[in-house]
């Protein structure tokens, strides 16, 4: 659905909650979609949100496991709609490169 290279640097937003730095990217999906999120970055701990039309959260990850500071999702989508995905960092230290794939 979706493969960006991206940069987290302090052009990017920063999310009021945290002072993380942010890109926002979005897709349509289908009530019922099976979506996996994964972003990968060599250079930071990434954080992956996923909101719906109504910008309220519907999944989000910190680590695919202890070992591993990249993040994943696995969701089934609850409606028809446009999704936004904030590549997110773990904390408001985070840039760098990263990779997103939506598919």
């Amino acid at each position: 659905i979706l493969q960006q290279q991206g940069v987290l640097d302090d052009s990017a937003p920063v999310l009021e909650s945290d002072g993380s730095r942010y890109r926002e990217y979005t897709f349509n999906g289908r009530a019922g979609q099976q979506v996996t999120i994964s972003m990968e970055s060599p250079d930071f701990d990434t954080y992956l949100i996923l909101l719906d039309s109504q910008n309220r959260v519907v999944a989000q990850n910190d680590d695919i496991s202890p070992n591993n500071t990249n993040s994943s999702l696995s969701v089934r989508l609850p409606a028809t709609g446009t999704y936004r995905v904030l590549a997110n960092s773990y904390d408001r230290t985070g840039r760098g490169q990263f990779t997103l794939t939506v598919r």
